[in-house]
């Protein structure tokens, strides 16, 4: 994958946030909250990028028995 280490970087954040979203409350927990959204938005745009959007699951399956 060209992305791979933005796809590392996103996957430690993830982590990270779903631990903080586990052991915080309040504005800290909004905190976590937004970040973890703005993660799952910019593996959309990567996935956009690369087309992947407009993979079938079959196909998408497929290419990753492959």
């Amino acid at each position: 994958m060209a992305n791979e280490k933005a796809l590392t970087a996103i996957a430690a954040d993830l982590d990270l946030c779903d631990l903080g979203l586990v052991l915080t409350t309040g504005s800290r927990r909004r905190t976590f909250a937004s970040h973890r959204k703005a993660c799952f938005d910019a593996l959309k745009a990567m996935n956009a990028a690369e087309g992947l959007d407009q993979i079938s699951d079959d196909d998408l399956l497929a290419e990753l028995l492959s």
